[in-house]
Formats: structure tokens, C-alpha cells, sequence
């Protein structure tokens, strides 16, 4: 298991697939399990976690 907080930093800009369509995010919370994003078309507290869906999201420097 990965510790999340060495990969994601809190402001850091993401790429979320959820629904099979990209949306831009802003990481709010790091902890070691999960993160929470703020997606503005979703949601300021969108949960992804290892294990469960972590692999949806994609830090801006990944995708492009």
C-alpha cells in the first residue's frame, strides 16, 4: 500500500475520470489512504481511495 501523501500535495491539479469523462480538480486534503478533490461541476469533497478508485486520478503533469 501506498502511502498517498508522497504522491499528491494539497492545491496540486488533477484529472479525475469518474463516469467516463475527465474533469479538472483541485486536491484538497492528503492523508495516507485517500484524497479528497474538489471537482466544481461535482463536488468540493470527491473521496478516492487506493484500492478503490485512486487509479481515476491523474495528476496534470501524467496526463498531458
Amino acid at each position: 500500500m501506498a502511502d498517498l501523501s508522497r504522491i499528491f500535495d494539497i492545491w496540486q491539479r488533477v484529472n479525475c475520470r469518474i463516469d467516463d469523462r475527465l474533469y479538472e480538480g483541485v486536491v484538497n486534503e492528503v492523508y495516507c489512504d485517500h484524497i479528497i478533490v474538489d471537482i466544481a461541476e461535482i463536488s468540493n469533497h470527491c473521496w478516492f481511495e487506493e484500492g478503490i478508485n485512486i487509479g481515476d486520478v491523474y495528476p496534470e503533469y501524467n496526463y498531458w
